[in-house]
């Protein structure tokens, strides 16, 4: 499947709250209401929360801030996300979208991108679509290379050394599920980024999840839970530039989910 990612940030006369708000209540509905239109086959969108527990990691690393939350869409192919003679349903929808999407996006910080998903652990399953925010914790990781590594080489150090090494120390550190997203189909994704006049997009995204923030980070911490998170981190400063990844936690919701 074809998976794309679209990193957002609000306006700049909109409080975090009152964009989150606005996705939730307004632009999630448009989006389920088209997503037949447009062969849509998963809709998810992931709101950005708390920035405290957070900024104990992400200061100390010199990542850089959060995004407000990011919305990940599914297709069974790029003929399908992109077919040749779209259908008058399919262009009335992307224009609606488009059109709303001003209304609470700044497209100009907002990079979107397509991906291929390597999913590395599964020990529960997707959440499937509900009206409710999901009780789990989602961390997703914005990753930009070192500037000496080539995208192959960065994608394959990620996914044949890194996910491993995340692999071995999951049960230490709480994790429930972890997927590596590839960034992929990049004459499609500067397609898309010129339209808009968009960021570049990252060189992929890490995605992770808890049962609970308190998993994610306990209050005491055992040795194994240290030791895992210090092996991640001496491994990461390898390939990935901690200064231009971004890292956050959010919760997700669900608005399509026809994947069986």
């Amino acid at each position: 499947m074809v998976k794309l990612v679209y990193c957002l940030r609000r306006l700049p006369d909109l409080s975090r709250e009152d964009f989150q708000r606005y996705w939730r209540e307004n632009h999630g509905p448009l989006v389920r209401n088209n997503a037949a239109a447009m062969n849509c086959r998963r809709y998810v969108q992931v709101h950005t929360q708390y920035d405290e527990v957070m900024d104990q990691l992400r200061v100390p690393r010199g990542h850089p801030e959060p995004y407000d939350g990011v919305a990940e869409l599914w297709w069974d192919s790029i003929a399908e996300l992109a077919p040749e003679n779209p259908s008058p349903e399919r262009l009335k929808a992307n224009a609606e979208h488009f059109e709303d999407e001003k209304k609470f996006i700044d497209h100009s910080q907002s990079p979107v991108w397509l991906a291929e998903e390597h999913i590395f652990i599964d020990d529960v399953p997707e959440a499937r679509a509900s009206n409710k925010e999901s009780s789990m914790v989602k961390l997703v990781y914005c990753l930009r290379r070192l500037p000496d590594l080539s995208l192959e080489e960065f994608q394959k150090y990620w996914r044949e050394k890194h996910g491993p090494l995340v692999q071995k120390h999951k049960d230490s550190l709480n994790i429930r599920r972890y997927v590596q997203c590839h960034t992929s189909y990049y004459d499609r994704n500067e397609t898309m980024r010129s339209r808009a006049d968009r960021p570049e997009p990252y060189d992929g995204v890490a995605e992770l999840w808890w049962n609970s923030v308190e998993d994610f980070a306990p209050d005491n911490p055992t040795p194994e839970y240290l030791q895992g998170q210090e092996a991640l981190a001496e491994d990461e400063q390898r390939f990935i530039d901690w200064s231009r990844s971004p890292v956050w936690l959010g919760r997700e919701r669900v608005f399509v989910d026809e994947i069986s």
